[in-house]
């Protein structure tokens, strides 16, 4: 059986593009920022992935579906850099981060697919959608044929940029959020299945001229509450890969600002 050499990073902040002060690269490192083995070493059991925050969140959900699955899997860590939320990054910030996760992932050599942890509602000084761009970026390295798997806050702004370059998007399926290692180990086999051809994910989504906030997008009451016990009937279709409902939020100045549904099926 090949070995299948998965990546897997990080680069995440949810960004209030209304504030006038800047996101700088010391407030990552302030919070959460780790690479290579530093990053390996806290997304195992008994360790904490994301000290004062999650003990296990996306990266090592990611690193126990691997471990556990039964293909042979050799996982490469990159970066894991997340900050709180807050106002838009510095284009020294982005520059800074964009340039690490490039550097790694050229220096990890051969790679049978590439997981990335965003949040989806990041903004820069110079780019709108700098989630996007480290999507397009992360695919213009490994090129057409090796698949991207992104997982993403469900406050995500969907754009053109993010699905034209990720094979699926995967977003949480709570708020308040506690799905954080449950979505990364869906997101691990989603990858495996691709990286090994098992599946072949295709894609459709819909925006949706829409904003709702507060207790209205709480996922145990309603409306979400129906939406999303639709979306668990939806993926109990063996053809249903994955179903996303982008909630987007509103303290984002962005051109597609909105909802966003969001379907990921095995080659329909």
């Amino acid at each position: 059986m090949k070995v299948l050499r998965l990546a897997y990073a990080r680069i995440a902040q949810e960004t209030n593009a209304l504030s006038p002060l800047r996101t700088e690269f010391e407030d990552f490192t302030r919070v959460h920022y780790l690479e290579g083995d530093d990053l390996a070493a806290v997304c195992v059991p008994g360790k904490t992935e994301a000290e004062g925050f999650l003990k296990n969140a996306e990266l090592s959900g990611f690193a126990q579906g691997c471990r556990t699955s039964k293909q042979s899997i050799e996982t490469i860590p990159l970066v894991s850099a997340w900050a709180v939320p807050a106002a838009k990054l510095s284009t020294a910030c982005m520059n800074h981060l964009a340039d690490r996760l490039k550097t790694l992932l050229e220096a990890a050599g051969p790679l049978d697919g590439v997981y990335l942890c965003l949040h989806g509602a990041m903004r820069s000084e110079e780019s709108v959608d700098p989630d996007g761009d480290l999507i397009a970026m992360t695919r213009s390295i490994v090129g057409p044929d090796i698949p991207v798997v992104v997982s993403l806050d469900l406050h995500a702004v969907m754009t053109p940029r993010k699905v034209e370059h990720a094979d699926v998007l995967c977003a949480y399926k709570t708020n308040p959020h506690r799905d954080h290692k449950a979505v990364g180990k869906r997101c691990a086999q989603l990858l495996i299945d691709c990286a090994s051809k098992t599946k072949k994910p295709v894609a459709a989504w819909r925006s949706l001229p829409m904003l709702l906030g507060g207790g209205t997008t709480l996922d145990f009451l309603q409306p979400m509450r129906t939406v999303f016990k639709r979306m668990k009937e939806m993926e109990k279709d063996p053809r249903v890969l994955d179903v996303s409902a982008f909630m987007s939020q509103p303290w984002h100045d962005h051109p597609d600002l909105g909802w966003a549904s969001y379907v990921v099926t095995d080659d329909d």
